[in-house]
């Protein structure tokens, strides 16, 4: 039953329009499952159904009578500021003689518990008058839902204070990153620089009084020192790419490209290495940090085709799906396919150092340059074929412009 039928069949009860059927009016009055009240031009309350004694706990010959000044209806609103009796839709509806619909409020039972109800109320009106005689406010009981609406906000306050505490604190983890940062930089370099400057000493000026095995130690002094600087570096860029703000704007893949392999030239002088490109579309990104994802790749495709006598390297780009979606393929050793999901971990290295050199940063660079894009990395290899690098950064512009 709709509440326009329920409210026009309450209506013609307190307008005592009973013609046809009493029985069948006074039934539906009385087995409504919203409660109903009735009240005169005063704002007296002239009947009571079963259901408004029961969602209000109390029984007809309380309320009859009562109007909607009476304090013991403890009445509120939502925010918990006092609901005056002239506020209460009947009245307004007698006032202004228009309907109110679904005013929440909250009364109190006689038991001193709070309920909630949403209420409809439609002012009476007889044939050729203006001003209404009598008003009908049908209610239902919404205390379920106000409760978990007041347990959402509750916990959505709880959840915005642990939100600032995270905050304050990963602001302070930032903080004291920084401060390792400048130390590492800094105290670090200075004994890691005396460790090379003095072995270097000892290899030039006494080397001649060393035997053969006494060489080979400071070789592998010096080499270390090397390979502790080179972390040191890589551990301040992962830093850093952390913390800089992304300058974003329309980058030229192919150009970029380019220019990476003409810097990267140095590194392969001597041997075979061809690389392609093929269909490399323009991105919008941080040009400066996007080189260093193409050096770190482009750089990784070099140092793991050593082993073969033509080294083949492919940079692929393609646009799918609102996504430009680049890849580094290279004809080198390829790594198992189980372990692709380590590949992009800080200090994960799937071959011996020995082998290959290198600190097992670079790679986590890449991830975390492309997070901070919104996009997207992942690899493929097989052992002894290759290994192909992906990543995908969002294809357009907030406005929607490449």
């Amino acid at each position: 039953m709709t509440e326009d039928t329920q409210a026009s069949r309450a209506e013609a009860l307190a307008s005592g329009d009973l013609s046809g059927s009493p029985l069948l009016h006074y039934s539906v009055f009385m087995t409504m499952a919203e409660g109903v009240i009735c009240q005169s031009a005063t704002g007296e309350i002239i009947a009571v159904n079963p259901a408004a004694e029961r969602i209000q706990g109390r029984p007809a010959r309380q309320v009859v009578g009562m109007t909607s000044d009476s304090p013991d209806w403890n009445a509120v609103h939502e925010d918990g500021t006092p609901f005056p009796g002239p506020e209460h839709p009947s009245m307004v509806a007698l006032r202004t003689g228009t309907p109110s619909s679904n005013v929440v409020m909250g009364v109190s039972r006689p038991d001193g518990t709070r309920i909630w109800i949403s209420i409809n109320s439609r002012p009476l009106f007889a044939p050729g008058e203006s001003k209404p005689y009598a008003v009908i406010s049908t209610f239902h009981d919404i205390s379920a839902r106000i409760r978990a609406e007041h347990e959402i906000r509750r916990l959505n306050v709880m959840l915005e204070r642990r939100v600032a505490e995270r905050t304050r604190q990963l602001e302070l983890a930032n903080k004291d990153l920084e401060s390792f940062s400048y130390s590492v930089s800094h105290d670090l370099r200075a004994p890691l620089r005396a460790i090379d400057n003095f072995s270097s000493i000892l290899q030039e000026e006494y080397g001649g009084k060393l035997d053969a095995e006494g060489r080979r130690l400071i070789g592998i002094v010096r080499r270390n020192a090397g390979m502790m600087g080179d972390l040191i570096d890589d551990i301040l860029a992962f830093a850093r790419t952390g913390r800089r703000d992304l300058v974003l704007s329309e980058v030229d893949l192919e150009a970029l490209t380019r220019d990476v392999l003409e810097e990267l030239a140095p590194t392969f002088a001597g041997r075979q290495v061809e690389v392609q490109t093929t269909n490399l579309p323009r991105a919008y990104a941080d040009a400066s940090v996007l080189r260093q994802v193409l050096v770190n790749l482009l750089a990784n495709a070099i140092k793991f085709t050593k082993p073969r006598e033509v080294a083949q390297i492919e940079v692929r780009g393609r646009t799918v799906a609102g996504e430009v979606i680049c890849s580094v393929h290279d004809n080198g050793v390829g790594f198992e396919p189980e372990y692709a999901h380590k590949l992009f971990g800080v200090f994960q290295r799937l071959h011996d150092s020995d082998e290959f050199e290198g600190t097992g940063i670079g790679l986590g660079i890449v991830k975390r340059i492309i997070d901070k894009h919104g996009g997207r990395v992942w690899a493929e290899g097989v052992p002894g074929l290759g290994a192909t690098f992906y990543f995908a950064l969002p294809g357009l512009d907030p406005q929607g412009n490449l």
